[in-house]
């Protein structure tokens, strides 16, 4: 067999190892309870309780807000621009923006929301997705 060959059959054998282990590990973590991106959106299996402030740390995970409470955004704009920034479904009810109270120095930005009322709107951002899940009732 020539060296090339040889490469190739190292390199699919621990490709083909690394897919296995993958799927075997991926759903045999004791106390699972992360949120999944798919092309479909997020899983809203276990969406977290969230804090104050999203950041990039927060890409891909499900947020739990009461209504009538408020959260900041905070991006870097030159990664996720500003007028990028959306919560979808549009005029869904349930967030809304409003003045904001906190400085940043740039290229970081910061917008503010309050929870509105009961429902699931998806925070998106170029490269960045958070699904937004208010819970409660209407005040």
């Amino acid at each position: 067999m020539r060296a090339s060959n040889r490469t190739i059959v190292v390199v699919l054998a621990i490709l083909v190892a690394g897919v296995f282990a993958f799927l075997y590990f991926r759903g045999n973590y004791p106390g699972d309870l992360r949120t999944d991106v798919t092309q479909e959106g997020i899983a809203l299996t276990a969406p977290e309780s969230g804090q104050g402030e999203i950041t990039v740390a927060d890409n891909g995970k499900a947020l739990s807000y009461p209504v009538g409470s408020k959260f900041t955004v905070t991006l870097d704009s030159t990664l996720y621009p500003e007028n990028a920034l959306s919560c979808a479904p549009p005029n869904s009810g349930v967030v809304r923006t409003v003045k904001n109270t906190k400085e940043v120095q740039p290229p970081f930005y910061v917008r503010t929301f309050e929870v509105m009322g009961p429902g699931t709107c998806t925070m998106t951002n170029t490269r960045f997705i958070a699904a937004i899940v208010a819970t409660g009732n209407m005040q």
